[in-house]
C-alpha cells in the first residue's frame, strides 16, 4: 500500500529524530578533524620534499662518479684497449729499470653493455727500490685498473727478486676513449713523491760504509 504524501514526510521526520538521538547518544563519528588531516598533510609535504633532495644529491654523486669512471676508463673500443694497455705496462716497467718482463694475458669478462675486464699475469725482475718505482707510476696513472695480487721471490744468489703480478684493468662501454689511453687523469698519493714511497717500501741500511737495500714493509716478523 503506497504512502501518502503527508505520511512519507511524518516518515522522513521519525528518522532524522532517530539519527539525531544517535549521535547525542553515541557522539559525533571517530576521526581526524581538518585541522589534524591538513597538518598531516603538511608534514608529510615536507618529509616528501626531504627525501627528493636526498634523491637528487644521490643522483649527482652516482653521476659524478660514473662521469670520472668513464673519463679514467680504457679505451671502449676492445681492438685498442688491451694493446695500448699492455705497452703502457711494458713502458712503465721498463722505465722503473726492472728487467725479463713478460705478460701473460688472462681471460677477458664482459658484462654486455657495462664494461670488459682486461686482465694478465706480469712477471718481472729488479729490486724493492725498482719494484717502487713501478707501482708509483702505476697508481699514480689515474687509469681504472688494480693490483690484484702480488709475490715475489728472491733470486739464488742474486740480490734481486722476481715479481709477480697480477694486474686488472676496465674498459667501460660508455668511456669517454675510443682508442687511446685516457690523458690528464694522473692522481696524487698522499705521501707525495716516488722517492717517499721508496723509503717506506725499501727502508734503506747501512752495510759499512755504503746504504743497501733492507726489506722494508716486507721483512719477516720478529718478536
Amino acid at each position: 500500500m503506497a504512502l501518502k504524501k503527508r505520511e512519507k514526510i511524518l516518515a522522513l521526520m521519525v528518522l532524522a529524530a532517530l539519527v539525531l538521538e544517535g549521535v547525542f547518544i553515541l557522539g559525533p563519528i571517530s576521526g581526524p578533524s581538518m585541522d589534524e588531516l591538513r597538518r598531516n598533510y603538511e608534514n608529510l609535504s615536507t618529509e616528501v620534499g626531504q627525501k627528493e633532495k636526498k634523491l637528487q644529491a644521490l643522483q649527482k654523486k652516482i653521476g659524478d662518479r660514473l662521469a670520472d669512471w668513464n673519463r679514467r676508463s680504457l679505451p671502449a673500443d676492445l681492438k685498442f684497449a688491451r694493446p695500448k694497455y699492455e705497452k703502457w705496462l711494458v713502458t712503465s716497467l721498463e722505465q722503473a729499470g726492472l728487467s725479463g718482463i713478460r705478460l701473460e694475458p688472462g681471460e677477458p669478462r664482459t658484462r654486455p653493455g657495462a664494461y670488459t675486464s682486461i686482465s694478465m699475469n706480469v712477471r718481472s725482475q729488479g729490486t724493492l727500490g725498482q719494484l717502487a718505482t713501478f707501482l708509483y707510476r702505476f697508481y699514480t696513472a689515474g687509469y681504472l685498473h688494480k693490483i690484484r695480487q702480488l709475490s715475489f721471490n728472491r733470486l739464488e744468489n742474486n740480490s734481486q727478486f722476481e715479481f709477480i703480478m697480477t694486474i686488472e684493468g676496465l674498459a667501460l662501454a660508455t668511456a669517454n676513449s675510443r682508442n687511446e689511453l685516457p690523458t690528464r687523469v694522473e692522481t696524487k698519493l698522499a705521501l707525495g713523491g716516488d722517492k717517499e714511497y721508496q723509503q717506506v717500501l725499501v727502508r734503506r741500511c747501512m752495510e759499512g760504509d755504503r746504504y743497501v737495500e733492507g726489506l722494508g714493509i716486507f721483512s719477516p716478523y720478529a718478536p
